[in-house]
């Protein structure tokens, strides 16, 4: 989900620009204000997944990142859709380190280092 948040609004930029008649500049500040909230949020959500365990941790994370979603679809101005995109950077946090938390908790370390093929490559 962080990947697609982060991607997604990119090729609808110019779009925007036109259906809210603001400056490209405002326009691109949804893209890099949810990247510094992004990042902000991942130093913030190890601490609270301590305090709460992971998994309640993930699911709040993905239940703040569709309220952003369904805000950002609901913005008539371009303030409400950096609201909703902020709110989207703060549960999108939550996917990369929690996730890479998760696995290490529920695999050997062993196994989490070595790739893993489903179809074996042929050797020469």
């Amino acid at each position: 989900m962080s990947a697609l948040a982060t991607d997604m609004i990119v090729p609808a930029l110019p779009n925007l620009q036109k259906v809210f008649q603001v400056d490209y500049s405002l326009i691109q500040l949804s893209v890099s204000g949810f990247l510094i909230v992004y990042a902000i949020s991942q130093l913030c959500v190890g601490f609270v997944s301590e305090r709460l365990g992971k998994i309640k941790t993930i699911t709040a994370g993905f239940i703040v990142f569709s309220a952003g979603s369904l805000l950002c679809y609901m913005a008539e101005d371009i303030y409400l859709l950096m609201a909703g995109r902020f709110i989207q950077a703060v549960g999108a946090g939550a996917g990369p380190v929690l996730s890479r938390a998760i696995a290490k908790d529920s695999f050997p370390a062993e196994s989490l280092k070595k790739p893993y093929l489903i179809f074996p490559l042929p050797v020469r």
